[in-house]
């Protein structure tokens, strides 16, 4: 019998200060629901986009920042928004206090497993003062989530080849059992 640590609803990552509470998650197929709260004055992430995943945000407290491809939008307290998959986008917290928002994912896919693995690889120092992962990480981790999560830049093609001539590193450094 194998007995398995219970997983807590709640990850702090300790370098970006974000918290995110899992709401509900119960299938790859189906939506993901959690809330999140971004530290004051958070620092502004990579563009990035979801291949597959269209996301929902209502703003419960304080000020969102997104920066679109071509635009910079700030939403306040009660604001609702929709992001379509393939839409690049960044977001954070450019205010005085903490933000919450509602966020939903849909479909859910292995988005919840990404989160829970960066917030473990953060809070392992494994990265940056911004919270980006050592670069073999980070590869690893945009090749092993690609259908979930894409930076915009470098291209995916280069990515993909990239990790595909750095498959033997991967598995001389077991990655696959560690990330």
């Amino acid at each position: 019998m194998i007995d398995k640590k219970p997983t807590s609803n709640k990850i702090i990552n300790q370098v970006t200060g974000q918290t995110i509470i899992f709401k509900h998650a119960p299938g790859r197929n189906a939506i993901l629901e959690m809330e999140t709260h971004y530290q004051s004055s958070s620092a502004e992430p990579p563009m990035h986009f979801h291949p597959n995943q269209e996301e929902h945000f209502e703003v419960l407290d304080g000020d969102l920042m997104i920066r679109y491809k071509d635009r910079l939008v700030n939403y306040e307290k009660g604001s609702m928004i929709t992001i379509k998959a393939n839409t690049a986008h960044a977001m954070w917290n450019p205010g005085f206090t903490e933000t919450k928002v509602k966020w939903h994912v849909i479909p859910a896919l292995d988005t919840e497993e990404l989160l829970r693995k960066m917030c473990e690889i953060a809070n392992s120092g494994k990265v940056d003062r911004n919270g980006r992962p050592r670069i073999l990480i980070l590869l690893y981790m945009l090749r092993k989530y690609s259908s979930s999560f894409r930076l915009c830049k470098p291209n995916f093609r280069l990515l993909s080849c990239l990790t595909f001539f750095l498959g033997p590193i991967f598995y001389v450094k077991q990655f696959r059992n560690r990330y």
